[in-house]
């Protein structure tokens, strides 16, 4: 009976985290895979991005820039973290429902710009802790 079960399910080196390697080749998937960066990594690339410091962002201060490095940094930490609504809030000191509206808001054409901009240091951060995608 064994021998039958190995035939119906594949050996366990063809799958990672559940995907199976051929799938791995795609581009989009390899950067699913990598998702898991910290909370820190990206106040970095926000910080540097932005030149909003982590102390201005946890300020309670309105202040456009303020605002805007917030919402970047609620985006890319939805889109390449694992953190929760609440952890993101604590990180910037506000709570889980502001960083929900921070995802939600509208995003104007120059915040657009500078959010490629992140995304792109984001995979340029990926690659330099992950290794390069497998095509």
């Amino acid at each position: 009976m064994g021998e039958v079960v190995q035939r119906i399910i594949p050996k366990t080196e063809e799958y990672y985290q559940g995907k199976a390697v051929t799938n791995m080749l795609r581009y989009g998937t390899w950067k699913q895979l990598c998702r898991e960066l910290e909370i820190r990594d990206v106040l970095g690339i926000v910080t540097e991005i932005t030149g909003v410091t982590l102390g201005q962002m946890r300020s309670s201060r309105r202040v456009p820039e303020y605002v805007a490095a917030r919402q970047l940094f609620a985006l890319l930490c939805v889109e390449h973290t694992k953190a929760s609504y609440p952890a993101m809030g604590r990180a910037v000191n506000r709570d889980h429902t502001s960083m929900m509206h921070l995802v939600k808001k509208e995003q104007s054409h120059g915040f657009q710009k500078v959010y490629k901009e992140a995304s792109k240091k984001v995979d340029q951060f990926k690659e330099r802790v992950f290794g390069p995608p497998i095509y």
